[in-house]
């Protein structure tokens, strides 16, 4: 048996080379050219007929997560776009021009270049090309060209001058809510990266995504610029106050020029 199977094999082998030959030397190669084009035709079919099935199946399978990603995506998209909108609505002061906004607050404002960051004795600063021969003085509030509040001036040389981040741990900034001005607190910097807003009345309706500016209350600074939105809020029973984790509007990378308000009984 085990001789009659090796023999099989052999001759296998041998018809296997012999065919191959034939097909490589002869006209037979012509036959298989003609069967091969019906084979390829009948998968080019079934692969076109197939392709819609695939379709649906991926529909199935992925399409779900990918129509679930587009819809987060776009409710992501109208959420930025209505943030941006209230930002606007509740700031009267957004997309005016350092001209623009020295006349709605009826003082100099001092346009400024940003010319390093760094920590100073433990203090987050911003060092700016303007000082006491431009009329910069100690105590001036500091601002983005979009309303945005930056900081104070605590420092001034001749030529330059340092501004004290809102976002520092030793800075502390009178604020109220855009909506409702009568929510009056106290925006508290941490750690140089984020704000923390303090001494919220505890009747007082905060949401997230509230935005929250400068008070009436804070010395030498106009009323409604923005500080920042809030991203949190903290409560516990029995307590007087509440407080709140914001999201600051200014980005210390992002800062170039940035005016120093000057309101007339700083004038030196």
């Amino acid at each position: 048996m085990r001789d009659l199977l090796q023999h099989k094999s052999r001759v296998g082998i041998i018809l296997l080379i012999i065919l191959i030959a034939l097909y490589n030397t002869t006209p037979i190669s012509g036959a298989f050219s003609i069967i091969k084009r019906p084979i390829a035709w009948a998968g080019s079919f079934f692969y076109s007929a197939g392709k819609p099935i695939n379709n649906f199946v991926f529909a199935i399978t992925k399409g779900t997560d990918l129509i679930k990603r587009q819809e987060q995506q776009e409710k992501q998209i109208v959420s930025l776009i209505f943030e941006l909108e209230q930002i606007k609505a509740n700031n009267k002061f957004y997309g005016k021009n350092f001209t623009e906004l020295s006349n709605l607050f009826v003082s100099t404002i001092i346009e400024s270049k940003v010319i390093s960051s760094q920590f100073n004795a433990g203090k987050h600063i911003i060092l700016i090309n303007k000082g006491t021969k431009d009329g910069i003085v100690a105590g001036a509030p500091v601002i983005t060209e979009q309303a945005i509040f930056v900081g104070k001036v605590i420092q001034v040389d001749k030529n330059s001058s340092a501004i004290l981040l809102v976002t520092d741990s030793s800075s502390a900034i009178a604020s109220a809510l855009s909506s409702d001005m009568s929510v009056q607190s106290i925006v508290r910097g941490k750690k140089g990266i984020s704000l923390d807003m303090e001494l919220i009345p505890q009747d007082a309706d905060l949401q997230t995504g509230n935005i929250v500016v400068t008070s009436l209350l804070e010395e030498n600074t106009p009323q409604g610029l923005l500080i920042g939105q809030i991203a949190s809020v903290k409560y516990t029973e029995g307590e007087l106050f509440k407080t709140a984790t914001l999201s600051p509007f200014v980005s210390i990378s992002s800062l170039s020029n940035v005016g120093v308000i000057i309101p007339i009984d700083l004038k030196q």
